[in-house]
């Protein structure tokens, strides 16, 4: 994932990362990464943030999007990426042009 500029968060939110009101497909399309196909195989955001990789694996998303999304994941568990910059990418907007 591309950051142009974020500061990160001290200390880091760990396992007590507070998650917005956004669906899977509102977060899929932020992170990018082309995960935006298997927003449906999720129903909620915590779903998305409880799942290991053998679960999603079983949901049927593929190895690449698992390991993006696990790594994206893990960011906003260090506090190297936040929910607030997630909120202002501007790839959302060019993936509903599609």
């Amino acid at each position: 994932m591309r950051m142009i500029r974020v500061n990160p968060i001290y200390p880091p939110p760990g396992l007590n990362l507070e998650l917005p009101s956004w669906t899977p497909e509102e977060y899929f399309l932020r992170i990018g990464g082309d995960c935006h196909d298997y927003a449906d195989k999720f129903e909620t955001l915590q779903e998305v943030f409880s799942l290991d990789s053998k679960e999603m694996r079983a949901k049927g998303v593929p190895c690449k999007q698992r390991k993006y999304i696990l790594r994206t994941r893990e960011l906003l568990r260090c506090g190297v990426l936040t929910f607030e910059y997630l909120g202002r990418r501007t790839v959302v907007g060019k993936i509903r042009e599609l």
